[in-house]
Formats: C-alpha cells, structure tokens, sequence
C-alpha cells in the first residue's frame, strides 16, 4: 500500500494533536488544545485541498476546502486577537 505525502502530513497533524493533548495532560505545560485546533484544522483544510487537487477531483471539493481552511485560519486569527 502507497502512502501519498499529503496522507502522510495528515496523519503527522494528527499524531502532533495527540501529542500536545498527551503532554499538557501529564505535565501542564502545553499550549491548550483548543488555542491550537484552529491552525490544525486550517492546515489540515490545506492539505486536503492539495489533495484533492492533485487527484483530480472536481473544482467545487477544492474550494470548498479552501474556504473551509479560510474560515478556520480567520477563527485563530480572531481568537489571538481577543488575547
């Protein structure tokens, strides 16, 4: 089975999600898993519209992840602002 570098980055956001999750758990020190879920998602938004078009799949999958990685990155854009 052929892993695609784009599943490989993926899956790489998730096991680094896990990590951080796990290491504020056990010793506090970590940044908070909701200040770091918008970035996650917005880059995870990226890769699968990378993806997607790299696959061929029709224009309206790739922007709308697109658009889905805008909204996110606005979101931690706004949410650092509020700090």
């Amino acid at each position: 089975m052929v892993v695609s570098p784009v599943d490989a980055a993926l899956l790489l956001l998730r096991v680094e999600l896990v990590g951080l999750a796990s290491w504020r758990r056990c010793r506090g020190r970590a940044p908070a898993v909701r200040d770091l879920l918008p970035g996650l998602l917005a880059g995870a938004c990226l890769l699968l519209a990378l993806g997607a078009a790299l696959s061929g799949a029709c224009q309206a999958v790739i922007v709308s992840a697109l658009g889905a990685a805008l909204l996110a990155h606005s979101g931690d854009l706004g949410s650092r602002r509020l700090r």
